[in-house]
């Protein structure tokens, strides 16, 4: 776990500074002042921009969200560079045109133009709302269309609690594309669900950015609707999303996934299995990935089909240091229409810690790790959407909450400075709380051992035929029987070795033990014969443990 400095992230808008206007054909988090690694190995997060929700519940209390009136009534915009204004089908080109996702109208930040002939002035065009929150969850859409690539121009949304000036959902992409390519590109109708179940009564801002940056060549805009009615075309599903053969982490507010893996693997195959289908529900006749960053990492990755509407693909982890990032779209031709889909990046952290198998020792893929802080003396679940400096950049990265560890049990966040914990839960095991640490200097071996819950032990009675008398040199009270498990206590010296402890039960009758910290939940544990593995080292007197009696142990 690193220490994440308050600064602008540039992430999405570093580029080089000058550009020659040619005939191309057809990120997350880069803080100026970056984070310590939270937990575990150098990490990459892999992130992945889906559309479509899987629910329908009320909209929060915004006024003329689809923009019904034919105007912003409701609405105000912030800078304006170039345009904010409400469109009804937007004619691009001949035979190319936008149109709204639901009613007859939509918003429009920025021009649209028929070709990348035409330029655009470097700067942003912002609209945004304040309004009191009233209902359970506020939706809306969007549609980015572009002639630029990777590493230009920037667009975001926010939604930010006016009277703390707390954010409770926001995301940001750039335009996407290997260099050079101009041709003009669409992400399609992107739906957000925020939850806003937890604020009823409190004021709010939804806020909308689409800037062109670094530049004037080659337009970006942005369409804004209401997605109250209809869902937007899905184009990948993101719960059938499978990365090196596991459900990777999920974010259902900004639509995004995140993967973990070792700067050390720079080079190896990430294996995707992505489901797509184009916005008719029929199957694209190709679909490639491509992975680029700012500074000139182009690779792109024909996808095969893979049955149904899965597309796989074994990618090369790409090489890099701590918080580079590296944009991943999709671009999939759907019957000779080409949809490019910016599906989200990969990011370099430092990763926390592994969570393995207390009894097989095991990686343990797929437990959910949650990152708590301590503030004011309370534990509470870190809101990833937080930000904090001027301009304010975000507290954690990546900006997933809960995570799932992947294959090999990794996790882990760049943290800014503070006493964080986290809390690990998988179902057949039973749910570990790490010991508290401060960040400052990074924490890279937070380890978390789950015992499975097939194993919780239960208290069984004495055997008669186990001493309950106290020796003078020391007695384990309360043996347990074999194969079962009992709550012992240590009779004896303070600083007594575990092993010896134990074994005052009989030769072989223990084979492994736990003891519970009452102050940090962690458990520490030792088994018979594997010191590599055992952290239990010494028990002082009338310290209990949960001891496991040896199967066919006398």
């Amino acid at each position: 776990m690193g220490n994440r400095k308050p600064g602008r992230t540039s992430s999405l808008l570093l580029a080089s500074l000058g550009r020659v206007k040619g005939d191309g054909a057809g990120g997350v988090l880069r803080p100026r002042a970056r984070l310590l690694p939270l937990l575990f190995l150098s990490a990459i997060v892999l992130w992945f921009v889906v559309s479509g929700v899987g629910s329908h519940p009320a909209s929060a209390a915004v006024t003329n969200r689809g923009f019904e009136t034919g105007d912003l009534t409701g609405w105000s915009t912030g800078t304006v560079t170039e345009n904010v204004t409400v469109v009804g089908a937007d004619t691009i080109s001949a035979g190319v045109v936008a149109t709204p996702l639901e009613g007859q109208y939509m918003a429009r930040l920025g021009n649209s133009q028929p070709s990348a002939d035409e330029n655009q002035p470097e700067g942003p065009n912002e609209l945004y709302q304040n309004f009191t929150i009233t209902e359970n969850a506020l939706r809306f859409a969007y549609n980015i269309w572009t002639y630029d690539y990777t590493g230009f121009d920037e667009f975001r949304w926010e939604v930010r609690l006016t009277d703390t000036n707390t954010v409770i959902g926001s995301f940001q992409t750039e335009a996407w594309g290997l260099d050079n390519d101009i041709s003009r590109k669409s992400s399609g109708w992107q739906a957000v669900e925020v939850n806003t179940s937890a604020y009823q009564g409190r004021p709010a801002r939804l806020s909308f950015s689409a800037a062109g940056t670094s530049d004037s060549l080659y337009a970006f805009w942005v369409y804004i609707d209401s997605a109250q009615e209809t869902l937007a075309p899905g184009v990948v599903d993101l719960p059938g999303i499978k990365v090196n053969g596991h459900t990777p982490s999920q974010n259902s507010q900004t639509k995004t996934i995140s993967i973990l893996t070792t700067s050390a693997r720079a080079g190896q195959n990430i294996t995707i299995r992505v489901p797509v289908v184009c916005p008719d529900a029929s199957d694209p006749t190709g679909v490639t990935l491509i992975v680029s960053d700012p500074d000139g990492y182009f690779a792109t990755y024909a996808m095969a089909k893979d049955g149904g509407t899965i597309w796989e693909v074994a990618f090369l982890s790409p090489p890099g240091s701590r918080g580079d990032t590296f944009t991943l779209t999709l671009r999939i031709d759907c019957a000779g229409t080409i949809l490019s889909v910016p599906i989200g990046e990969i990011t370099l952290v430092d990763p926390s810690g592994f969570v393995t198998d207390a009894v097989t020792t095991d990686a343990v893929p797929g437990a959910t790790v949650t990152l708590q802080r301590l503030d004011d003396s309370t534990w509470a679940d870190v809101n990833p959407f937080d930000t904090a400096g001027d301009p304010p950049s975000p507290t954690i990265s990546p900006q997933v909450n809960p995570q799932l560890t992947d294959e090999v049990g990794h996790y882990g966040w760049d943290v800014m400075a503070g006493t964080y914990r986290v809390v690990v839960e998988k179902e057949g095991y039973v749910t570990q709380t790490s010991s508290s640490v401060t960040v400052p200097p990074p924490v890279t071996d937070l380890d978390i051992q789950l015992v499975p819950s097939a194993a919780t032990p239960t208290p069984t009675p004495t055997p008669t035929a186990t001493p309950t008398a106290t020796p003078t040199a020391g007695q384990l009270v309360n043996c347990p029987l074999s194969g079962k498990w009992a709550i012992s206590v240590w009779d004896g010296a303070d600083g007594t070795d575990t092993g010896q402890a134990l074994a005052t039960c009989g030769a072989g009758v223990v084979d492994f033990a736990y003891y519970i910290d009452p102050d940090t939940q962690a458990w520490w544990r030792y088994f018979v014969g594997r010191p590599a593995i055992s952290n239990l080292l010494t028990l002082d007197d009338m310290q209990g443990v949960i001891a496991h009696g040896a199967v066919g142990a006398p």
